[in-house]
């Protein structure tokens, strides 16, 4: 969800498919030191009851995904390497949750 709205935000994006590949890659096996991650902040304001799992989350279409970032860690090192946002300060607060 938040490569493909990275995408979107960003009309040219150098978020080609074979670069998501390598991700997934990096992501799904334990062989690299290399992690990638991938933050993402939701408003939930609209909501009558809290959503419980990520899958009740996206379901719902009172959810918004209102900012994201993607980054990958070495070792003890994290790295940005680009992100969006939707809704007016809504990037500051998932930069700082990220930070957190």
């Amino acid at each position: 969800a938040c490569t493909d709205a990275i995408h979107k935000y960003h009309k040219h994006s150098w978020l080609f498919p074979r670069i998501r590949a390598c991700f997934d890659e990096l992501q799904s096996t334990s062989k690299y030191r290399t992690k990638v991650f991938s933050f993402e902040l939701w408003n939930i304001m609209e909501v009558d009851k809290l959503p419980q799992t990520i899958e009740e989350l996206k379901s719902n279409s009172k959810c918004k995904l209102v900012a994201g970032e993607i980054g990958y860690t070495v070792g003890a090192a994290y790295t940005s390497l680009t992100g969006y946002h939707t809704e007016n300060s809504s990037g500051n607060v998932q930069l700082l949750a990220t930070g957190k």
